[in-house]
Parts: structure tokens; C-alpha cells; sequence
């Protein structure tokens, strides 16, 4: 394995490693013991199964937030003010014709009673 982070993180993962290779397992000796032990691990099984649940649960709330988001933020083929091609009459003009008007405060608004594209 490359360990190409900090040095202080390797020793972690090293002493990490070491602690889990020097770790005995214990064999269950009569049947009592290894239904224990099967029962131990069936409970842990749930607990982990019932996290990932949970995970699935709020990724698939997020993912259409994602989506929408991927699609907002996507600007490919758009200009801003900075990259016109045209003049500022030009941009009101296209503005206007599109159903908005210029307002101070807010820039262009819809123009009440006109529908904009």
C-alpha cells in the first residue's frame, strides 16, 4: 500500500494495522458460544444494513437537489455582460422583447400581464 500522506498519519495507520494483526479471535468451544456469537453478528449485520438504509434514504432525497443543481450550475454556451457581442441597446432591446423591463432596484423584472420565455 502507498502511504503517501503525512508521516503522522502513516504512523496511525501502521500502529492501526499492527493492533488488528496482534488481535486474537476466539474460537466459540461448545454450541452455546457460537450461537452467541452468531447472534452477536446478526445484531451487528442489522445495525450496519439499517445505517446504509439510512444513507440510500438521504441520497435519493438529495439527488434530484443534485441534479437540479448540475443543471444550474452548468453555464456552458452562456454569456455574461462581460462577453456581449452586442451593445447595450441591443441587450434591452432583446430584453424588453422578451417580456422584461428595467427596474433599478432589481434590474429586469417581468412586465405585469406578459409572460417571459
Amino acid at each position: 500500500m502507498a502511504l503517501s500522506y503525512s508521516y503522522e498519519m502513516q504512523a496511525k495507520v501502521f500502529d492501526r494495522m499492527t493492533a488488528l494483526e496482534q488481535q486474537k479471535f476466539a474460537i466459540p468451544q461448545t454450541l452455546h458460544e457460537a450461537l452467541q456469537l452468531a447472534s452477536n453478528l446478526k445484531k451487528e449485520r442489522s445495525v450496519v444494513v439499517d445505517k446504509l438504509a439510512v444513507s440510500d434514504t438521504k441520497l435519493a432525497i438529495a439527488e434530484p437537489k443534485a441534479d437540479a443543481l448540475d443543471v444550474i450550475a452548468n453555464t456552458e454556451g452562456l454569456y455574461g455582460l462581460q462577453d456581449q457581442k452586442c451593445s447595450y441597446h441591443e441587450l434591452h432591446a432583446f430584453y424588453r422583447s422578451c417580456g422584461f423591463s428595467a427596474n433599478d432596484k432589481v434590474g429586469y423584472v417581468a412586465r405585469p400581464g406578459e409572460k417571459k420565455d
